[in-house]
């Protein structure tokens, strides 16, 4: 009988450490496979932000745009406006050297003879 509880205790012990290096190994298997992908997820995080990174200018290039639009409006709006005010100098211009009606090429410094009625 003592020999039995021996074998007993014996395969017992055989067997729990059968199963502990089973589970350490599986452990370090799980260990390993967490530090894997906790550096993929770096990585991953790393590319994601250069991503961002680089998608911003291309909403800001949009808000630029946009901007560009508004002050190509003002800038026509000023033109526009110039032309306007060219056009009214021009005939400003013309109107101011057109010769005058009634003279004779005489110059306008010059008095004309009081008619005498005679």
């Amino acid at each position: 009988m003592p020999t039995d509880v021996v074998t007993l205790w014996g395969l017992t012990l055989a067997i729990a450490a059968v199963v502990i290096v089973v589970v350490a190994v599986l452990l370090i298997g799980i260990v390993l496979a967490a530090n894997r992908i906790d550096r993929h997820a770096a990585e991953i995080w790393i590319a994601g932000k250069d991503i961002a990174t680089n998608t911003i200018q291309i909403w800001q290039l949009q808000k630029t745009n946009e901007v560009a639009s508004q002050i190509l409006e003002t800038a026509q709006g000023i033109a526009a406006g110039a032309g306007s005010i060219d056009a009214h100098l021009v005939s400003l211009y013309t109107a101011l050297t057109a010769p005058k009606p009634g003279a004779t090429g005489q110059s306008s410094q010059t008095s004309p003879e009081p008619a005498t009625g005679v």
